[in-house]
């Protein structure tokens, strides 16, 4: 076996398996109830040093209403990023959503977060209303100040 291929192996050994292993993990959400239009929301994974990792779920048809999504357009639209994941409509009041998606295993308990941002018409903007380290506990949370009243995410 040459040189060349030796290395080839070795290093596909040692990164397969990296890029193979991924934990499935399923959020749940809750939008406060209000009256007016439905929320938008975007949950996302940010690296240690809080820039965009990845998008995981977006609730917004309408591309007007993405800036509103402050802490995550920043990231995302203004740095070039393209958006990695999208759901439908906005979320209505009072209502819940339950995903689910596949996260490397190299991104948990390594320093990365989950975010949610959230806005409504005329209800205001909640940027960073969920923010939490990305770790094999499962974890759950009630906000306080902005449109997500309950969230939670089960490996």
């Amino acid at each position: 076996m040459n040189k060349l291929a030796k290395i080839l192996l070795i290093s596909t050994a040692i990164w397969l398996p990296q890029i193979a292993e991924a934990r499935n993990v399923t959020f749940d959400l809750t939008v406060k109830s209000y009256t007016g239009p439905g929320a938008y929301v975007v949950v996302y994974i940010t690296r240690p040093d809080n820039q965009l990792h990845s998008t995981i779920w977006l609730n917004s048809k309408e591309e007007k209403y993405l800036p509103a999504l402050m802490g995550w357009h920043r990231h995302a639209l203004r740095q070039g990023v393209r958006v990695d994941g999208f759901s439908g409509a906005s979320l209505g009041a009072g209502k819940s959503a339950k995903f689910s998606v596949n996260i490397p295993e190299s991104l948990i308990d390594t320093g990365y977060k989950i975010q949610v941002d959230a806005a409504a018409e005329d209800q205001g903007i909640a940027a960073k209303d969920i923010n939490i380290p990305l770790t094999s506990a499962n974890a759950n949370t009630t906000g306080k100040r902005g449109f997500i009243t309950a969230f939670s995410m089960k490996m």
